[in-house]
């Protein structure tokens, strides 16, 4: 039983591949796991602290916010845990500052690559953000080659994740979400439509109420500048491309997957939360900008 279930970890090879350099420096099984959460929190608060420093450019309201973010449930939910939603946020999170901060696509696109050898679903979100950004390619200075070849390598990532996972997500999903079989891979239940509809009708209302996700949507209402947006600012358009990028993605996640557990779904969060604050910084420059055009 215990073989059948490793098989699952086989979509998870950077994670895997971490959790091994762990252990072969000396550290047990269990330590190994638990050490990387660690780390990650960590490097993730101090991740946070850097991007406020630079959108907020005021090192003591960026330490303010810092520490209040640091203890998030669904962050600290993912220091509790032995998982690799820490570490695929960490990579999201880097992938981020080198195309938003550095404008370097290149390294940007290593640590997406990361994070979907870490968390394979992340490539919905890198494939809907790929499609943005060629969009707004002009103003963040990346040429339409670079963005294909990013694209590129985010699809053969996943695909080659795909070609060694011999697992069909039919089988994965009857036996996570319909019933929990001891033997999922040499035993598997057949797939039931009909059970797939209800588990996932039945689980929507919660699952999203659940999460930060509505609560989140009410903020981005608040803050979204619709004047802004209605005379199609660029800026604004960016930041309302990149939290329709994020609904879309949680949403087609959500079908295949119907659970929005928090600690999974933090790396959307501090997404959605940096940007927010990046955005009421700059809303005076943006209507000023605006004014002067």
């Amino acid at each position: 039983m215990y073989e059948e279930e490793l098989q699952l970890f086989t979509v998870k090879p950077f994670y895997n591949l971490i959790n091994s350099v762990f252990f072969k420096f000396g550290f047990s099984a269990s330590t190994s796991t638990f050490l990387i959460t660690i780390i990650s929190y960590v490097l993730i608060v101090i991740l946070i602290f850097i991007f406020l420093k630079k959108i907020l450019r005021n090192n003591y309201l960026a330490f303010i916010l810092t520490i209040l973010i640091s203890i998030f449930k669904p962050l600290l939910d993912t220091s509790r845990h032995a998982t690799p939603d820490g570490f695929s946020t960490l990579l999201l999170l880097l992938s981020f500052y080198f195309a938003i901060m550095k404008r370097n696509l290149f390294v940007s696109s290593i640590f997406g690559i990361l994070c979907i050898l870490t968390r394979p679903e992340y490539f919905i979100f890198y494939a809907f953000l790929s499609l943005l950004v060629y969009f707004f390619r002009k103003d963040f200075k990346f040429q339409t080659k670079e963005i294909l070849f990013s694209f590129g390598y985010f699809t053969l990532t996943f695909a080659i994740i795909q070609y060694f996972n011999q697992i069909p997500w039919s089988v994965l999903f009857m036996n996570q979400f319909t019933k929990v079989q001891l033997f999922p891979i040499s035993n598997p239940d057949e797939f039931n439509f009909r059970e797939y509809v209800n588990c996932v009708k039945g689980k929507i209302l919660f699952e999203w109420n659940t999460s930060y996700f509505p609560l989140l949507l009410i903020f981005i209402i608040i803050i979204l500048d619709y004047r802004l947006i209605i005379s199609k600012n660029r800026k604004s358009l960016i930041f309302l491309g990149l939290y329709v990028v994020v609904y879309l993605t949680v949403s087609l996640r959500f079908i295949m997957f119907p659970t929005l557990v928090n600690r999974m779904m933090v790396g959307f969060y501090l997404v959605i939360i940096l940007s927010l604050i990046a955005y009421q910084n700059s809303k005076k420059q943006i209507l000023a900008d605006t004014i002067e055009k």
